[in-house]
């Protein structure tokens, strides 16, 4: 099952109860979807799916409505709005254009069904983000466009002049958020944490209480932030989440997370209290996922002692410990997301990207070291002709199995599985790999760690490894099939250096002993660590090898390091 709800739940996802449910339940009728992200509008609630389809659902009339003409990747909605970022980097929008231009087609109505902003559809862009009533775009070169209400500043152009289709607001930007609020944080290239807009409370965290700031403002975080820093909205309330550090400013009607006794907080105040994730709703819910704990601020009919509202509670159940993923619609309906296997996931993308590949069976592109590593035998051309004698849906049954582990008809691949001696279950993957790992004789790579710090000074991209030094180098050895599977990283520099390369120099300066632990995970998704045996240094490097590697975004890499850290 791939989605909890609980909350309420209003009477749809087929639950008879109308009222508030405070133990999570199964989302009956999208049991056979898989749903990569959550968004909710005061009206609508849309699910983006793995294939890149959108299932949107009204939570008055609780119809539903299928948007599969294109292809998404990511989606974000304000009060009364969606955009979404199509798999060719194009931005759509739809729903009530609510008289600000916060759709961005230049006030031409309200939009049922996702349609393609024309002024800019000749560019690409990387990420969006919604407020309530304004839209943020931010593209591959780093220029931020923007649209919608700008009443309060939180376009940043230093007016309060609306926009009702997209303009460039700002440049050099290279990471961007907003929630559900009027006001937006950038980061620029140069590190800095910016934020304009609506400032009620404090709520940017720029030391002021003036209401709007038309300029971006620098944010007074008390500690230097990473790259992976998230931040979430509400009216007059920032949090923001930095690694498992969370600072919160703004009104203390709606951040009593702390002892203070102001009635704001004017700069961000830190919580010590591990986290993992925050979500916010337009009902002012906070939810904290800390190690399968769920804390909440805002409605206390969550809570058994129901307690005055905005209150810092934790909830009488746990996440599951297979969903690590929240997501808080309007209403208070909150979502569980469930993790999937990595290493499945992961192998079924290499079997649709056709990248890499050398052989072609029955007109299906594969790669024949994962054919020999799965069949357990050589891969030669005695192996091709036994397999072409297939027809091609036995063929794409077979595929399909050895990239994910999925058989869909077992009885027709029952001949093959004799004839190597298999006996398939959900175990076989995982069980290949480790005996892959576990066989350096196979391993056609080598990942090479300098052992002094010298050898660090350029970079591993612009240096071709010399052979006769290589003893200043620590050498970690693998196979280039794992790398192209679990890494984005190593996907794309496979497509530029030589199929004879045997080596490349890693200059992230990473401990030889992180980068064991991290070469392990990407064979066996385990992290080799206990908590008494990791340190901060190591747990650092850890966390700088799943970035510097560009980790799939569904990995399993961050959940079990946190869980070890707050152990």
């Amino acid at each position: 099952m791939d989605l909890l709800v609980f909350g309420k739940t209003k009477g749809f996802f087929g639950h008879e109860n109308k009222k508030i449910t405070t133990n999570p339940s199964q989302v009956k009728n999208l049991n056979k979807a898989k749903i990569k992200q959550i968004v909710s509008s005061h009206t609508k609630i849309c699910f983006l799916k793995e294939n890149g389809t959108i299932l949107q659902i009204d939570l008055k009339s609780n119809d539903q409505l299928e948007f599969n003409e294109h292809k998404f990747v990511s989606i974000a909605c304000g009060y009364s709005h969606f955009i979404a970022l199509s798999k060719e980097f194009k931005i759509y929008s739809w729903d009530t254009d609510s008289q600000t231009g916060c759709i961005g087609h230049g006030r031409t109505g309200d939009k049922s069904t996702p349609t393609v902003i024309e002024t800019v559809k000749n560019i690409n862009f990387k990420s969006i983000v919604c407020g309530n009533f304004h839209s943020l775009c931010l593209t591959h070169d780093n220029i931020l466009y923007g649209f919608g209400n700008n009443i309060h500043g939180e376009l940043g152009t230093g007016e309060r002049f609306n926009f009702a289709q997209p303009q460039i607001v700002h440049k050099n930007v290279i990471k961007i958020w907003s929630g559900f609020s009027w006001n937006s944080f950038i980061q620029k290239s140069d590190n800095t944490l910016l934020g304009f807009g609506f400032n009620g409370g404090g709520s940017l965290g720029i030391g002021s209480y003036v209401c709007d700031i038309l300029n971006p403002r620098i944010v007074t975080v008390p500690v230097s932030f990473d790259d992976k820093i998230s931040i979430s909205m509400l009216t007059q309330s920032t949090y923001l989440l930095n690694g498992r550090r969370l600072f919160v400013c703004g009104s203390k009607n709606e951040t009593k997370l702390t002892k203070s006794y102001n009635k704001f907080i004017e700069h961000p105040k830190f919580i010590n209290i591990p986290i993992q994730s925050v979500s916010c709703s337009h009902n002012y819910v906070f939810i904290v996922a800390c190690d399968q704990e769920i804390y909440l601020l805002g409605d206390p009919k969550f809570s058994e002692k129901n307690k005055e509202n905005f209150h810092w509670q934790k909830l009488s159940f746990k996440i599951p410990p297979n969903y690590d993923q929240i997501y808080v619609g309007h209403n208070n309906t909150i979502f569980l997301k469930q993790r999937f296997s990595t290493l499945i996931q992961d192998f079924s993308n290499l079997l649709k990207s056709k990248e890499f590949t050398d052989i072609k069976i029955s007109k299906i592109n594969l790669h024949s070291k994962w054919i020999s590593t799965r069949l357990g035998v050589n891969f030669d051309q005695e192996l091709i002709d036994y397999l072409s004698k297939f027809d091609l849906k036995t063929i794409e049954m077979l595929s399909n199995w050895i990239y994910s582990d999925r058989t869909i008809n077992k009885k027709i691949l029952n001949p093959i599985f004799q004839k190597f001696g298999i006996q398939p279950n959900q175990k076989t993957l995982k069980l290949d790999l480790i005996n892959l790992y576990n066989n350096n004789n196979s391993k056609d790579f080598s990942i090479l760690i300098p052992i002094d710090d010298d050898e660090m000074e350029n970079d591993w991209k612009n240096e071709s490894v010399d052979k006769n030094n290589l003893k200043n180098f620590y050498k970690i050895k693998v196979h280039k099939i794992i790398l192209i599977a679990r890494s984005n990283m190593f996907r794309d520099l496979f497509k530029h250096i030589s199929h004879q390369e045997e080596y490349i120099k890693d200059f992230s300066k990473k401990s030889i002993e992180a980068m064991q632990i991290f070469i392990k995970f990407l064979y066996t998704d385990k992290i080799n660590l206990n908590a008494d045996s990791c340190n901060e240094f190591i747990f650092q490097d850890l966390e700088d090898a799943a970035e510097y590697y560009q980790l799939n975004e569904n990995s399993t890499f961050k959940y079990q390091l946190n869980k070890i850290f707050n152990n």
